[in-house]
């Protein structure tokens, strides 16, 4: 039975007004020889913290979630722009945790607009997913000419450490990636149900409880393909690479959090010539 049930209108109203919609913007151009940040919003518990780093050229951006996670019912906006010739990497402090829902979905929506020259990283931490969490999550980007995109993201199911198991819970992930306006990439899973017993199913995920998706689009993607394969071997779980007309593609099956994350890590080592994250350290 759903947890709903046990919920009165009157309750359930109280707690949708608690709901919290968190919203980030960022637009950065090329001027001189570094990357500026041209406009930046940010509402809801979500900020964007700028590091120092050794590559003056480039902006480097930190997610912060002052609320420590999302809930069901919650809103979530991202919408990164890379002006011509700017280069962006945009990670997170932590993992991001979407907690048990009472009935109501998660909403992420991730924007991304690369234009020509342009070099846009999206390199966040893991997303947590809690037993009954519910969430739908859709990405969408733009690239224009020869820019270059990067992203990376990956999703536990259940909090391993704590013997946690997933139960009945969704997960809706959307993304479409356009070139010059074509369509170039359109991915859409849906797992809803009993995600523990979901994932066991070897045509989902071999009883695996951590996944990773990992696109990159550039004027050199193509040719990362067998220097990844061959940096990824010996990686624990199970990871693919491909390539194709200027896309490389790589998704991970891995048995955690640290596993998925040491693979990823691998990968962007490879991607971003050793330019990871602090954050992504394992």
């Amino acid at each position: 039975m759903s947890a709903t049930a046990y919920l009165s209108d009157e309750r359930r109203a109280r707690l949708d007004k608690l709901r919290a919609e968190g919203r980030i913007a960022l637009k950065c151009r090329r001027v001189g020889g570094a990357t500026r940040i041209v406009d930046l919003t940010e509402s809801g518990g979500y900020r964007l913290k700028f590091p120092e780093i050794e590559n003056k050229c480039a902006l480097h951006a930190v997610i912060i979630n002052t609320g420590g996670g999302v809930a069901g019912g919650d809103r979530v906006e991202t919408a990164v722009e890379a002006e011509e010739n700017a280069e962006v990497t945009v990670t997170s402090a932590t993992a991001e945790r979407v907690y048990r829902s009472i009935g109501p979905t998660t909403e992420i929506g991730i924007k991304f607009s690369a234009a020509p020259g342009a070099s846009l990283n999206w390199l966040p931490q893991p997303t947590i997913l809690f037993s009954g969490a519910r969430v739908n999550r859709e990405i969408e980007a733009d690239v224009t000419g020869n820019a270059s995109l990067l992203i990376a993201e990956s999703t536990v199911f259940g909090r391993a450490a704590s013997g946690e198991k997933m139960g009945v819970g969704l997960f809706r992930d959307s993304w479409r990636i356009r070139r010059d306006g074509q369509l170039i990439f359109a991915e859409e899973m849906r797992l809803e149900g009993h995600l523990a017993q979901i994932m066991q199913r070897p045509a989902v995920a071999q009883n695996a409880n951590a996944t990773a998706l990992l696109i990159h689009i550039g004027p050199a993607a193509e040719d990362m393909c067998e220097p990844l394969r061959g940096a990824l071997f010996g990686c624990s779980g199970v990871h693919g690479v491909s390539a194709w007309r200027g896309m490389l593609v790589m998704r991970a099956l891995a048995s955690g959090l640290s596993d998925v994350q040491c693979t990823l890590q691998r990968a962007l080592e490879v991607l971003t010539r050793g330019a990871v994250p602090r954050a992504w350290q394992c």
